[in-house]
């Protein structure tokens, strides 16, 4: 687990494989034809991160692919719940998680029935409406 310039260059293809499809959003500012920002932005997130991807392994090897996972899953453990969930903060959690899925099928496959006829606009916005008030059951304070 030696920190060579191979170990860095591995570094370096793995965060520009995460972060080369945000730079899709400056190509579309581009004056360039429609048929070549759509060639580069699909360059961009399809093809591009895969092969950085791809190489970043090569590069970093299986020792230190394998040390970069467990620090990243290291970090993720610590964002969990230490106790168990309550039964009523797990069904707000599930209500929160459907509900917004319910509703975008609903707008997609029947639109004159979801925007004018629900009754409230918090139900017609539920990224907005619904998670203000269960806020607190939801993050534990």
């Amino acid at each position: 687990m030696k920190q060579t310039p191979r170990f860095y260059l591995g570094l370096a293809c793995l965060a520009l494989s995460l972060i080369l499809p945000l730079f899709g959003l400056l190509v579309a500012r581009l004056p360039l034809s429609l048929a070549a920002k759509a060639t580069i932005i699909g360059l961009l997130t399809v093809g591009g991160p895969e092969l950085l991807g791809i190489l970043a392994v090569v590069c970093l090897g299986k020792e230190n692919l394998l040390r970069i996972k467990q620090k990243l899953m290291a970090r993720l453990r610590r964002l969990r719940p230490h106790s168990p969930v309550s039964r009523t903060r797990y069904r707000v959690g599930l209500v929160m998680f459907r509900l917004p899925l319910i509703l975008t099928k609903v707008m997609a496959y029947a639109p004159p029935v979801a925007p004018g006829s629900l009754p409230c606009a918090a139900l017609r916005q539920p990224g907005c409406g619904l998670h203000f008030p269960v806020r607190p059951l939801r993050t534990g304070g």
